[in-house]
């Protein structure tokens, strides 16, 4: 016989698959790579056009507009960064959406 909170508890979990699936689904947003970036990385990068700040790391206006900006080295390089930048442990979401954002900044 069924308990009367199994009924219950499996439409959460369905509740919680398709919530995450639709997340997963969503298309990476520069908005949100600004502001993971502003709140982030603008202590020693410059992240927007125009803003100051330190001369430490490249402006990300820099970084998107260089000979080597790919996506996947920016990817790769946010996985597994080297000193003096500091291993942030951003999820696979956060990381897109930093890549969006530079992708945003490219001249065309």
């Amino acid at each position: 016989m069924r308990k009367p909170a199994e009924p219950a508890m499996a439409a959460i979990a369905v509740a919680i698959c398709f919530f995450a699936v639709a997340g997963a689904a969503r298309a990476a947003d520069p908005q949100d790579g600004y502001r993971l970036a502003k709140q982030w990385c603008s202590s020693c990068h410059i992240v927007a056009p125009g803003q100051s700040g330190s001369d430490a790391a490249p402006p990300f206006e820099s970084i998107a507009n260089g000979p080597n900006f790919t996506e996947d080295s920016i990817r790769a390089w946010l996985a597994d960064p080297h000193p003096p930048m500091p291993d942030l442990h951003l999820s696979r979401d956060e990381v897109d959406w930093i890549v969006a954002y530079l992708r945003s900044l490219q001249r065309k």
